[in-house]
């Protein structure tokens, strides 16, 4: 395993042993430092090289908004095959703290939205679990949800027999009249985390709640929050509430929601197929009968 960091040059690796797994498998990695202490890594093998550089480089990005993420060390193609590894802080939860780990996640969030930009999307694709997230730069946002997000899932999930024409048609209409409706055209675009749901927040020291995986662009921070609440919101509603105010669309998130759920929806359809076709249809269905 190579590393090529200043805080890790000349460490030694002394173990590697699995960690845990969701869509990637996590390796805790123990090292010996030029010094003779012992540290741990964490080590994620991913499916290619640019999975784990787009990885890096969006935490890096929401690092620098001062944000807490585990520091990204470096990446590395896997000499055995096509797959690459993700290196970064390994962190320790501290029990006796974790009831706190939530109290200022709100902050937290506040400072990645608060960063804007002059055109939605970003300066490359990154990677939303395993599948590929597109993301040339618009000026509008409904062209930007529609083209790099709405579209593109329900082509892949076309492709695999999972949704219709008719599942088009509706996710069209719904995009175009939510976003008219709402004045998201209108909006600053700002930096989102992109893959926001709770086991993205990884209870750290101190109890910080950590954020991971992320796959960063300019965006809605609407998007955020609703993908968080779809799988049970480390936020109360008050909060989901006060970050729309200050960085989203105002008043009335709850009525927005289930429109913003529907990207991850169309994501678990093309991951893991099963209920979340039904359920992305009732959403596509609830807003339907909306317009």
């Amino acid at each position: 395993m190579m590393i090529n960091h200043p805080d890790l040059n000349g460490s030694q690796v002394l173990s590697v042993r699995f960690h845990a797994k969701s869509l990637f498998p996590l390796y805790q990695v123990t090292l010996e430092t030029k010094e003779g202490s012992q540290i741990q890594i964490a080590a994620k093998q991913v499916s290619s090289i640019e999975m784990a550089e787009t990885e890096h480089e969006s935490l890096h990005a929401l690092e620098q908004t001062g944000a807490p993420v585990p520091k990204a060390y470096g990446y590395s193609l896997l000499s055995t095959s096509q797959n690459a590894i993700l290196l970064m802080e390994f962190l320790t939860p501290s029990p006796q703290e974790r009831s706190k780990s939530y109290d200022s996640l709100t902050e937290n969030l506040l400072k990645i939205y608060y960063k804007e930009e002059k055109q939605y999307g970003w300066h490359r694709n990154n990677f939303i679990g395993s599948l590929v997230q597109k993301n040339k730069k618009h000026n509008r946002f409904s062209d930007f949800w529609w083209m790099e997000r709405i579209f593109p899932q329900w082509e892949l999930a076309k492709q695999r027999g999972y949704l219709t024409d008719a599942d088009r048609k509706n996710l069209e209409k719904i995009t175009v009249s939510c976003c008219e409706k709402w004045g998201l055209d209108h909006l600053k675009p700002r930096l989102v985390h992109g893959d926001l749901w709770s086991g993205n927040l990884l209870n750290g020291p101190a109890g910080v709640s950590y954020l991971i995986d992320p796959c960063v662009s300019y965006s809605n921070p609407e998007q955020d929050i609703a993908m968080l609440s779809l799988f049970g919101s480390a936020l109360s509603f008050c909060e989901e509430e006060q970050i729309a105010l200050k960085v989203g669309a105002g008043s009335g998130f709850r009525e927005r929601t289930a429109f913003w759920q529907i990207y991850p929806l169309l994501v678990h359809v093309n991951l893991f197929a099963g209920g979340y076709i039904q359920q992305l249809r009732d959403s596509i269905r609830s807003y339907m009968s909306y317009f």
